[in-house]
């Protein structure tokens, strides 16, 4: 009996080591689920922590990102102003800085878009697990 109870044990962990899903089946049809998953050996808690690990160097890039985006508003206003009020300078010098003022707003408005675009990549590529 002893020996009997020993081979199924490795004939389990051979099924295991080569097919981790093998062992995941449906209760209802007693077949084996097929699913894209990510076989993380050791801790069970290995998922959470990548979920946790993601979701803080998210909230870092989002703060980031609204820094960036108020900042960029704060000096375009600033040279905008800064380009309409200087009446001695050059009509062509006004509107280069006007210019680039807008430039810099519409960058700070589109820096959070473009960090939340990377991070849902990185998401969906699976590169954090």
């Amino acid at each position: 009996m002893k020996s009997r109870i020993n081979r199924l044990l490795i004939a389990a962990s051979i099924a295991m080591s080569c097919n981790p899903g093998a062992l995941a089946g449906n209760p209802e049809t007693g077949q084996a689920l097929q699913a894209d998953a990510t076989v993380v050996s050791g801790i069970d808690t290995s998922g959470t922590v990548r979920v946790c690990n993601l979701a803080n160097l998210e909230a870092l890039l989002n703060l980031f990102g609204s820094g960036c985006e108020v900042a960029g508003i704060l000096i375009g206003c600033f040279l905008l102003v800064k380009s309409l009020t200087r009446a001695q300078e050059t009509r062509r010098k006004r509107a280069n800085r006007a210019l680039i003022a807008t430039l810099v707003m519409v960058a700070g408005i589109l820096t959070p878009a473009a960090i939340n675009l990377c991070v849902a990549t990185a998401r969906d590529a699976n590169l954090f697990s």
